[in-house]
């Protein structure tokens, strides 16, 4: 490789580099879920927060520090408006059966335990699934509005060998 070779390869990355790069931002469609539903709990009288449970960078410390939340905390969390305890997931239109299954421990426990928890993909999914909880709730069956609940939870993911012929 001849000197003006080099010097033209060079050039040619640094104009590249300067040029302005238009590259698709991540969707983030869990994201648009939870904003949908936020409003929705306002208007509701629920007392909900986002909770940031992945790592967040520090300034002071200039490292990442690790989440304060157990594994399998919910994308937001709170009360109804009665005062009951509240964990909802987040998930992307269609894919609440992408939970982990740390993620289902964690709100198969709040269930048992009486609380509304649940995984939504969608705000009219948010709206519909706790419309039937809260009936059950008025009518003072507690352990009706939890088999509701254990009932809607994503199943937990099994793999199934595609040799075999079920």
């Amino acid at each position: 490789m001849s000197a003006k070779d080099a010097l033209m390869n060079f050039s040619k990355k640094q104009i590249k580099s300067n040029e302005v790069i238009l590259r698709k931002s991540n969707d983030k469609p869990e994201q648009d879920v939870e904003k949908a539903c936020m409003p929705w709990f306002k208007s509701t009288g629920f007392s909900m927060n986002v909770v940031e449970s992945k790592a967040v960078w520090n300034n002071k410390a200039r490292r990442y520090l690790s989440g304060q939340t157990v594994s399998g905390f919910t994308d937001s969390a709170g009360c109804t408006p009665s005062g009951i305890g509240s964990f909802v997931e987040f998930k992307a239109k269609g894919k609440r059966s992408s939970l982990k299954e740390h993620q289902r421990k964690f709100i198969h426990e709040k269930i048992i335990k009486g609380c509304f928890s649940c995984v939504v993909d969608s705000v009219e999914c948010l709206e519909k699934t706790y419309q039937m909880w809260n009936l059950f709730m008025l009518d003072g069956e507690r352990s009706q509005s939890i088999a509701y609940l254990l009932s809607i939870l994503p199943e937990k993911k099994t793999r199934v060998d595609k040799d075999l012929d079920l």
